[in-house]
């Protein structure tokens, strides 16, 4: 059931092809535009790059006499657009950027052009501001649209980048189908890159009983993230998992490069519960607050307490900020941070990774940070939980490098 309507969504696609375009845009748009009435014959393009690489508008040109508005910002770019297309008697070539303010808008560029204000196909192709140039938009209305998305974000996530010139970040394609919604527009068909979109009162005309992002784009292959219940982290992408892509790039983001937690942690919450485990449970805890910064909650069954310490290695010590009671019964909340030697600050990962070095040390870092704050949390020692206490006691920094 779920195949054949994405089939009959998806009709559109069989028909792609390409002659200069990436992704099969040429042949899509050659199909949608048999199906518009009254056509202009004019095209516009912005991103036009050298007016053949990657085009969704030089077919057009070149097999079916469309004149054409041609944007690009780049003046090597731009200098190869013009021997390509040139004269510019019969195309307006322009090298300018698009942006999003009145100075940069498309409508101001157009406004010096004599082209309709319904011309046939707008193809946007920036690499960043994709979305606020087309929102920009509001003197013309092409009958098409064809915009690129990032193509790293699923289906579900509404992502545009910050405002900003210069960004390249670019936009999801569930916030580019908000848009077009919003400007009357209809999505008609997806490729790897690029959506396509028809003027609301044209949209009819392609039989389409179902356009929702889901049935017609495949986002299997995006990259993905998720979390164990232990805290680890997982990366996917497509049918490959422990990394992801950075497909512009040509790098790899791995597991061990995202952990939040070492190994040695990674634990269902419970297991941290002082109740069922003590001694490891709260060396952890007390452990991994040591070592950086953490926001952790676990239960304590009675004398729940706020701790706030850090360590300066410099002087060697350990300072007990303060000690403050919650409640009988809640969850506490453990903050803390590790304060820079002169070297800078030292690594979460290489700290973990010492820990029995620093257990051994009996009597300095070791029976501090896994022993006296283990004992202050659970008050053996004592010390009020009410309050304010200041206590320092010496350590030997050698053994923190």
């Amino acid at each position: 059931m779920l195949k054949d309507l994405q089939e009959q969504s998806r009709w559109l696609s069989r028909h792609a092809s390409n002659v200069t375009s990436e992704c099969g845009e040429d042949g899509i748009i050659a199909k949608a535009l048999d199906l518009l009435p009254e056509r202009t014959s004019w095209c516009v393009e912005f991103g036009a790059w050298d007016g053949k690489s990657a085009s969704n508008t030089c077919d057009l040109i070149l097999s079916q006499n469309y004149r054409a508005v041609l944007i690009e910002s780049d003046l090597g770019r731009f200098q190869d657009l013009e021997r390509r297309h040139g004269p510019a008697g019969r195309h307006v070539l322009i090298n300018s950027s698009v942006g999003f303010s009145k100075a940069d808008s498309l409508d101001t560029l157009l406004s010096r052009c004599e082209i309709p204000k319904n011309f046939d196909l707008l193809s946007i192709d920036i690499d960043g501001n994709d979305y606020y140039a087309w929102e920009a938009v509001d003197a013309y209305r092409p009958k098409l649209v064809v915009i690129e998305f990032n193509p790293t974000i699923a289906n579900a996530t509404l992502f545009v980048q910050e405002k900003k010139g210069g960004r390249r970040q670019g936009a999801s394609p569930a916030s580019l189908v908000e848009l077009g919604r919003r400007k009357g527009y209809e999505l008609i068909a997806t490729t790897y890159l690029n959506l396509l979109f028809v003027a609301s009162e044209h949209y009819a005309a392609f039989g389409i009983a179902d356009n929702s992002l889901a049935l017609m784009r495949d986002d299997s292959g995006v990259p993905r993230i998720f979390v164990g219940y232990d805290g680890h982290v997982f990366l996917s992408h497509g049918e490959r998992s422990g990394f992801i892509s950075l497909p512009w790039h040509g790098l790899r983001l791995k597991e061990p490069d995202v952990q939040v937690l070492p190994e040695r942690l990674q634990k269902y919450p419970d297991e941290y519960s002082p109740e069922r485990n003590p001694s490891s449970a709260l060396a952890d805890v007390s452990f991994l607050a040591h070592c950086g910064k953490l926001q952790h909650r676990i239960p304590i069954p009675s004398g729940s307490a706020r701790l706030k310490f850090s360590i300066d290695e410099r002087a060697g010590e350990l300072r007990i900020a303060s000690a403050i009671r919650i409640d009988d019964v809640g969850e506490p909340s453990f903050d803390a941070k590790c304060f820079a030697a002169d070297d800078g600050l030292l690594e979460r990962r290489d700290l973990l990774g010492r820990r029995r070095i620093l257990q051994e040390h009996r009597g300095q870092v070791g029976r501090i940070a896994l022993g006296f704050l283990a004992k202050w949390i659970l008050g053996d020692y004592g010390f009020p939980f009410a309050g304010a206490a200041h206590e320092k006691i010496r350590v030997d920094p050698h053994a923190l490098l």
